[in-house]
């Protein structure tokens, strides 16, 4: 019993060291909650660098692939355009 209670005795007894202690006690978590703070920003701020670069690198891709598809159109626009002219000129010699 006596082991519970001589912290309660102990700080009516030496009531500005148990004040001071309590003090560091309250400090020393602000500091741990500041780093923890730090650590949970430096992770999203990864996460969301991470996140952006992927979408970038994926739209990328996509222009790319616009752009394939949109050339491949005008070549295929040509060469339709080409055989309608051959067999325009084939179907003018009949």
């Amino acid at each position: 019993m006596l082991v519970t209670v001589a912290p309660d005795l102990s700080s009516i007894v030496n009531r500005p060291l148990c004040l001071k202690e309590r003090i560091e006690d309250n400090e020393a978590k602000v500091v741990a909650l500041g780093i923890e703070r730090e650590q949970k920003v430096a992770d999203i701020n990864a996460k969301h660098e991470r996140e952006v670069a992927a979408l970038n690198a994926e739209k990328l891709e996509m222009k790319r692939e616009l752009e394939a598809l949109q050339s491949g159109e005008k070549t295929k626009d040509k060469e339709v355009q080409e055989d309608e002219k051959l067999s325009g000129k084939k179907r003018n010699r009949s």
